[in-house]
This record gives structure tokens, sequence and C-alpha cells, in this order.
């Protein structure tokens, strides 16, 4: 399956884009699992698989840095 075209902003991009307001909190979404997948799904499955997934998504999407 093919995904759309799209763009995926930088930190610095979301910077410059919302120039003037104070950014509180930056964070990104889903970067360990493409979706649509089978595999999340399995992964949903088991409570302490998903826990592990969740938790990484958090760690991953708090550092700006990793948009470069």
């Amino acid at each position: 399956m093919q995904h759309v075209p799209m763009h995926l902003y930088t930190a610095e991009e979301l910077k410059l884009l919302f120039k003037g307001c104070e950014v509180l909190e930056m964070v990104g979404s889903n970067v360990t699992l493409p979706q649509p997948s089978s595999v999340a799904d399995e992964i949903a499955a088991e409570s302490r698989a998903w826990s592990t997934i969740v938790e990484l998504e958090r760690k991953l999407n708090a550092n700006p840095g990793l948009f470069k």
C-alpha cells in the first residue's frame, strides 16, 4: 500500500511556523509502528508489549532533535 504524499515537519520548521507563539511542549506521533499494520494489532493484544510501545513513543516523541 502506498501512502499519499505528505510533509513531515521538523522541530525547526514548526518553531518557524508558530513564530511569535509560546511553545509549551512539542511532541510527535506514532514513530515506532506503521499504520495500518497487523503487527500493531498483535502487539496491542499483549498488554506488556503494548505498554512498552507506548513508553517508547513517549520517550521518542518528546525529543524535538529526533525530527531533524
